[in-house]
């Protein structure tokens, strides 16, 4: 089957690019004949909750959690790696070194599916507000097909680049909230700083973050519903070797 198109990675472009306002979607949904996009979720929510995965994960998403500022002291302390891609922000494409400037800001970064730079929002409720439209978006048909084959199986995380050494399962619509309590297994050490790669089947967010407890700051790879994807290295993004919790659905 091939995967479909994702309007909600169009809309979130079209956001950082200055072209569009989280606004836009949620009028999209209303025309659609949704009157409440929190109900909506709160039935898929209950839905995922059923999904079994590792003894170490917890459900996720959770949007609210998303929300919560981080701590003043942290964001003045954030030092943003250079990545080896320029990004967009607000309308700007720069170049990778330009990071710098950001330092000392909470910024969250998305893979853009087919381009060479990465789309970069710098507002935690607009992040939250958007992941919310593309969690409705994907799961939105709550009756056809069943739940089993609408959110199979989830995404592997690996220690090294392209999808090799050590690697670490998660199902869908669950999370890791400190990877440094997750034990390599036979192996001496947990899984904290050592994701370098991950791939994902059927389920369309990955959602890595550098601080535990899901504190950000973030990292997104959105792939259309039903579809493949991977990551083969974190690094060109400043994200190897860099997260504390990790989730997906």
């Amino acid at each position: 089957m091939e995967p479909k198109s994702n309007n909600a990675l169009e809309l979130l472009t079209a956001i950082v690019n200055g072209d569009a306002e989280m606004e836009d979607g949620i009028a999209e949904l209303k025309r659609e004949g949704v009157s409440s996009l929190e109900e909506a979720l709160q039935v898929l929510k209950d839905e995922a909750a059923q999904t079994k995965g590792s003894a170490d994960a917890a459900a996720w998403p959770d949007f609210a959690s998303m929300r919560r500022k981080a701590p003043p002291s942290v964001v003045a302390n954030i030092k943003h790696v250079i990545p080896e891609v320029p990004f967009v922000l607000d309308g700007t494409l720069y170049d990778p070194s330009d990071i710098e400037r950001f330092n000392g800001q909470e910024l969250h970064f998305f893979t853009s599916p087919g381009k060479e730079h990465m789309l970069v929002v710098d507002d935690r409720d607009l992040m939250a507000d958007w992941l919310q439209f593309e969690y409705f978006q994907r799961y939105r048909d709550i009756s056809s097909p069943p739940l089993k084959y609408r959110m199979s199986p989830g995404a592997i995380f690996w220690e090294h680049d392209d999808l090799n050494g050590l690697a670490i399962g998660l199902g869908p619509n669950l999370g890791y909230w400190r990877l440094s309590e997750v034990s390599l297994g036979l192996f001496t050490g947990d899984w904290n700083d050592r994701i370098s790669s991950f791939e994902m089947w059927t389920v369309g967010v990955v959602q890595l973050s550098d601080a535990k407890n899901f504190e950000g700051p973030f990292f997104y790879h959105v792939i259309p519903p039903g579809g493949y994807g991977s990551v083969p290295s974190l690094r060109p993004y400043g994200w190897n070797d860099r997260t504390s919790s990790c989730g997906d659905w």
